[in-house]
């Protein structure tokens, strides 16, 4: 399944292990998204509950996103939807990983580090060297989210915009592709602040 691929790829990415597959845990039912997530949330939604030492998790794809990915391979897919898709893996590899190691973790990070993911998955998947300009400068956030939601989108966009604007000016170019795995994996092993030190810090 293009799912379980996509979490493949960003565990590579990162020198992620982890033993749950996205797939068993994806569901598109609406009524379950707007019971236990957002009510009027995103059309890709990262939904857990916590019972104590448990967490419930899964990821909410809306039915448009997931015959979206069907065409992926014959390059029908719009890029909108892949890019919802690709958001949803990384929010729930990073989730489980950094619960697994109980690493501490924020909505905003999660936010940032899926944006991050997209930009790096995208624009290997198209070789579009315009991909920094499609993700970050012609951003709209989805219709109907609410205040709080709205202000964490255009956080992350505008933090991860930075961060991948570094990535294109140093390492999107031939034979630097062990540099860009390697600023990558440190990138991701920071917590929120450091993050956003690292970005505030970038070129």
């Amino acid at each position: 399944m293009v799912l379980n691929t996509l979490q493949r790829v960003i565990q590579h990415v990162y020198e992620i292990d982890l033993q749950q597959h996205v797939a068993d845990f994806t569901t598109s039912d609406r009524a379950f998204a707007r019971q236990y997530g957002s009510a009027h949330g995103p059309m890709e939604q990262l939904i857990f509950r916590e019972d104590g030492n448990d967490v419930d998790v899964s990821l909410y794809l809306d039915n448009r996103v997931v015959d979206a990915l069907q065409g992926i391979e014959d390059g029908h897919s719009s890029i909108n939807m892949i890019c919802l898709a690709v958001e949803g893996v990384s929010h729930f590899v990073h989730f489980c990983w950094r619960s697994q190691y109980k690493f501490d973790m924020s909505l905003l990070e999660l936010e940032i580090q899926a944006e991050v993911d997209k930009y790096v998955l995208l624009t290997d998947l198209y070789g579009d060297h315009d991909m920094h300009r499609r993700l970050f400068e012609r951003y709209l956030c989805q219709r109907g989210m609410s205040g709080q939601l709205t202000e964490r989108y255009k956080s992350a966009n505008r933090f991860a915009a930075k961060y991948c604007r570094k990535l294109e000016k140093e390492f999107i170019q031939p034979g630097k592709t062990k540099e860009m795995l390697n600023e990558l994996r440190r990138f991701c092993r920071k917590d929120q602040r450091q993050k956003i030190s690292a970005i505030e810090q970038a070129i």
